[in-house]
């Protein structure tokens, strides 16, 4: 008992299945909307926080050239002290040497 299939047996046999087909890709356009939506979220939030640690980097940034721009006299000074201890050493080597207290 084959029973003939007319077309519009066909006709609404591929109407079923496009529906199904169209309600399928419905529900994952659906779920990729909504993980598309959480990435952004997330790359938001990332893009707020790589904009405040910049903004950190160059605070430090700013409080390291203050401290090179306060530290170089120092530096400076320290050199020209050495500099300074070195003759004076020289000097007193040089006058024990001459009073007879050399070492």
């Amino acid at each position: 008992m084959n029973k003939k299939v007319t077309i519009e047996d066909l006709a609404e046999l591929c109407q079923t299945e496009f529906t199904a087909i169209h309600r399928e890709i419905k529900g994952v356009e659906s779920g990729l909307q909504g993980e598309i939506q959480s990435v952004r979220s997330k790359l938001e939030e990332h893009d707020k926080q790589f904009d405040t640690l910049h903004d950190e980097l160059k605070g430090v940034r700013t409080d390291i050239r203050e401290i090179k721009m306060t530290l170089n006299p120092f530096v400076r000074a320290v050199a020209e002290m050495q500099e300074d201890m070195q003759e004076l050493h020289r000097r007193v080597a040089s006058l024990e040497q001459h009073v007879g207290l050399a070492h």
